[in-house]
């Protein structure tokens, strides 16, 4: 029996026999070609099967509001319609007399490499897509386009999907049906990928060292996502253990979905906040589907980073307006615009920067360009009087930001008003906590804002120090660390003090393992994916106050990542027991 560990996304077990899936090393050799015309023939068939095939896709998720896809496989077109692109690889073949496999597989690792080594997450995430593009690419040059699925229903034809790395394009294809799990050698349980994954309700595991070379097709996978451990041909008596335990959990999610319009009261009757996380206001259906109690982050920076041009105060406007409608009553807390650096926006051309997560962005910018930021603010006030709008501010380091951004919402609302334009003069004004000069001074910021939202993604990379995109250090990147634990216990602590509420709106918010913790340390609102919103609530519903205390203040007192999350995975055993 072989075990590789890495890091799940905590939704469950993948069981099933390997498929291992050929990535960007397959094993490809140089061949000189007697007729190079014959091989750009090929290429030329391959290419035609490949914008057929993207095409397909893209018709497919233009209904699908609840994903990237549509976005995603219009990059590859355009990439397939760039004679930059295109033209290089006939150039290969038709000069350097080259098999077609080979300058495919040249030409779009050359330009993935490039696009990786910008220093920004939205742009690395481009040079995945080029890896995706030409590896269908290959697929169609090798034949070997069609993939045998199984019958849905038929559990036990399932594969866990083992890849080299997740990419978004490729989980976007996928359904929960189709497949049992995902586990990538490479990887952050951050990327888009990964989120990808999770908001489809595949379990997956990235970052598991030494995956292609332990694992071949056909072996038998069994892939905790809870532990992140990954079983190769596992013993009887391990199968048996995980089978029986994917059987609960898989009764479990069925028991979540009956029971997720029931509010999230623990036992002992305090009331826990789930809300949903959207980027766009089509996601706010999703949200109301999954019975979310409120919109508890609206990323607003999707409206500026999926457009050629910067959106006006109109479009910004009908865009929130949207979404407070939808969510009725339910309160619907938009982040002003977290742009600029590692986000760019292609109407906001800005100076690359060495090092984009400590740049110029979020609040910075908004405070820089001015301009911008009064343009959504009034935006945003306009929706407010169409429904329970509340304003939030990102990356606030310091009491001048916070500052200087109120007094800009201020005149924003004066200049409203002075035009005579409805909007709610008391919205609420809140401060996203993801900086650890943020944390050592909430008991002041507390009475500067309405309410506190922690980012947890960026939070521990800023605690820890680890670029949460960056592969070589993803084993660092963890929310089990006890700094991130105890900043997080002491943010909740003075916005109580203080009278204000605490949220969390970063991925640990949906970590099942964490739910007890965040109880225990008197966390008000949980904010993630409309799909998890069920099975957050029954988490809520099951913990008892006095436990739940208990465990924080045990898992803070100890030293180590690993023993925090042994503690948190016994507490979960101790729970299913009783």
């Amino acid at each position: 029996m072989g075990l590789l560990s890495g890091t799940g996304n905590c939704i469950g077990y993948g069981i099933g026999k390997a498929k291992v899936q050929a990535g960007q090393n397959r094993n490809i050799q140089k061949t000189v070609v007697e007729y190079p015309e014959a091989e750009l023939a090929r290429f030329d068939a391959a290419y035609e099967a490949t914008k057929i095939t993207v095409q397909a896709l893209l018709d497919r998720e233009v209904e699908d509001t609840g994903t990237d896809g549509e976005k995603i496989f219009e990059t590859h077109l355009a990439f397939l319609d760039d004679p930059g692109f295109v033209d290089a690889i006939r150039d290969m073949i038709s000069e350097d007399a080259v098999n077609a496999e080979w300058a495919v597989r040249e030409v779009g690792e050359r330009l993935a490499l490039m696009l990786s080594q910008i220093d920004s997450e939205i742009i690395k995430e481009r040079s995945a897509d080029i890896r995706d593009l030409y590896i269908t690419l290959l697929d169609h040059l090798d034949g070997n386009v069609a993939v045998d699925e199984p019958e849905k229903d038929d559990k036990s034809g399932r594969k866990v999907l083992v890849v080299e790395e997740l990419i978004p394009s490729y989980v976007i294809r996928l359904n929960k049906g189709e497949v049992a799990g995902l586990v990538a050698e490479k990887g952050n349980i951050t990327s888009h990928a990964a989120i990808l994954a999770k908001l489809k309700c595949i379990p997956a595991i990235v970052g598991v060292c030494g995956l292609m070379d332990a694992v071949k097709t056909g072996d038998l996978i069994l892939a905790d996502t809870f532990s992140g451990e990954v079983y190769i041909n596992p013993d009887e008596q391990t199968q048996t253990r995980i089978t029986c335990a994917a059987e609960c959990y898989e009764t479990e999610q069925c028991a979540c979905d009956a029971e997720k319009a029931e509010d999230a009261i623990t036992a002992d009757g305090t009331r826990v906040i789930i809300e949903a996380n959207i980027g766009t206001p089509a996601e706010a259906t999703l949200a109301d589907e999954a019975c979310a109690e409120g919109i508890g982050l609206f990323r607003s920076e999707f409206l500026f980073m999926e457009n050629r041009t910067l959106p006006d105060e109109e479009k910004q406007f009908l865009a929130y307006r949207e979404a407070a409608e939808k969510m009725g009553t339910r309160e619907v807390v938009i982040r002003t615009m977290d742009i600029g650096g590692d986000k760019p926006a292609p109407g906001l051309p800005l100076p690359a920067e060495q090092n984009p997560f400590l740049g110029l962005r979020a609040i910075r910018l908004s405070l820089q360009r001015k301009d911008l930021f009064m343009t959504q603010l009034r935006a945003i006030l306009r929706a407010s009087a169409f429904g329970n709008v509340a304003i939030m501010f990102p990356m606030i380091s310091s009491m001048e930001e916070l500052r200087d951004a109120k007094a800009v919402l201020e005149e924003a609302k004066a200049s409203l008003a002075a035009e005579e334009i409805a909007f709610c003069a008391s919205v609420k004004v809140g401060m996203m906590v993801e900086i650890p000069a943020t944390v050592t001074m909430s008991d002041l910021f507390a009475h500067e804002v309405d309410f506190f939202s922690i980012g947890t993604n960026d939070l521990i990379q800023y605690t820890l120090a680890a670029d949460r995109i960056n592969q070589a250090v993803a084993p660092l990147y963890t929310a089990y660390h006890p700094a991130v634990l105890r900043q997080i216990a002491l943010v909740a602590k003075n916005g109580h003090l203080s009278g204000i509420e605490t949220a969390i709106c970063g991925e640990a918010a949906s970590d099942p393992l964490l739910l007890p913790f965040f109880v225990g340390v008197g966390i008000d609102r949980l904010s993630m994916s409309p799909n998890l919103v069920p099975t957050a609530k029954r988490g809520v519903r099951r913990c008892r106050d006095y436990a739940c205390k208990q465990l924080a203040q045990s898992v803070m007192m100890l030293s180590t990542a690993t023993e925090v999350k042994q503690a948190l995975l016994a507490y979960q055993e101790s729970c299913k027991e009783s």
